[in-house]
């Protein structure tokens, strides 16, 4: 009996190869697209976050320095006590006696804050990121003595990722979807 020696594989023997590389592709490319959508939604929270951040710092900055704030019924004049003030817009008196007024503009489901100062109106909040209902945003005003001037002013807002995707078009994907709640308080010190 002579034995022949075999050169290449049997079948189940590429089958097996070709069956572990399938599972080997399908792992790599989980690991991979499991990445893509990590990074995606870490980019939304740092858009959010960062939009959030600078308006409320600019809202901050300007409400603490304020010699007044406008009563909400009626705009023109300095409101006496906190009731007056509490609501979804804020008008203040600036120290160089100009007003801000920041509010929510656009349409329902598609709103930024605006800053509306003398006459000159921008949104503080970028084009990536919206506020839903008029209720996201919300200035309250509280004054623990009224017989003692010093008001605090609480700023609320909820920032939503628009998480549209420019190049396929497609809307609310899970990996692009962030919302952060923004709330301070700030001490009036100009009044």
């Amino acid at each position: 009996m002579t034995s022949k020696k075999q050169n290449g594989f049997t079948l189940v023997e590429a089958l097996i190869a070709v069956a572990v590389f399938a599972i080997f592709s399908l792992l790599v490319n989980s690991i991979f697209f499991n990445i893509l959508r990590g990074t995606a939604k870490q980019e939304a929270l740092r858009e959010v976050k960062q939009n959030g951040d600078f308006a409320m710092t600019l809202m901050a900055n300007n409400i603490r320095y304020a010699t007044g704030i406008y009563n909400n019924q009626n705009e023109g004049v300095l409101a006496t006590n906190c009731t007056e003030v509490d609501g979804t817009s804020l008008k203040v008196l600036n120290a160089d006696g100009t007003t801000t007024k920041y509010e929510l503009t656009g349409s329902s489901g598609k709103q930024k804050i605006q800053m509306t100062t003398s006459g000159s109106s921008e949104f503080i909040t970028g084009s990536q990121v919206e506020l839903q209902d008029a209720g996201d945003l919300y200035f309250e005003c509280i004054q623990y003595d009224p017989s003692f001037i010093t008001r605090t002013i609480t700023i609320t807002f909820l920032l939503e990722h628009i998480n549209n995707n420019i190049y396929t078009g497609t809307t609310k994907r899970p990996e692009n979807q962030a919302v952060m709640y923004f709330q301070t308080t700030v001490y009036m010190r100009g009044n």
